[in-house]
């Protein structure tokens, strides 16, 4: 091979590897940059409505067993243990990764638990309610700022 040759494919490789990053650069600067935002409504739903061993959470040896976590929120509630706080705000942090992002609002029997630091007004929200077997419902309000 000679030189116009070996020229002529270092060439055709720059070119394409120019093409490329300028695809690239056209891309970047023309795509929607909003984050999709997990629904509140569905992020209640898969929250409140699954369920988990007590134990994992920190009620070890109270052989509560399985239950809902709507149970379990109203249980540290009523108990004021925090246990449940934690395991919540972990959840909601992944959900809702920025800073101020969500608020959470639960409330059984008169007794509030409040998580999250978002403030002003909020892009989203829902409310629902969880039957809980040994009190009254748990009432629960989560809104996305």
């Amino acid at each position: 091979m000679n030189r116009k040759g070996l020229t002529a494919i270092v060439d055709a490789m720059f070119f394409i590897a120019l093409i490329g990053i300028a695809t690239l650069m056209v891309t970047v600067i023309f795509s929607d940059n909003d984050m999709d935002i997990e629904d509140p409504s569905d992020t209640c739903r898969k929250l409140f409505g699954s369920y988990i061993d007590s134990d994992e959470v920190g009620y070890k040896g109270m052989t509560m067993g399985v239950c809902s976590v709507s149970e379990l929120t109203a249980s540290s509630i009523l108990l004021g243990d925090g246990i449940m706080e934690e395991y919540l705000k972990t959840f909601l942090d992944r959900v809702y990764p920025w800073n101020g992002a969500y608020r959470l609002y639960a409330e059984v029997d008169g007794k509030k638990m409040v998580l999250g630091t978002g403030e002003g007004k909020a892009v989203s929200g829902y409310t629902c309610t969880y039957p809980v077997w040994y009190t009254t419902d748990i009432r629960i309000t989560l809104q996305v700022y």
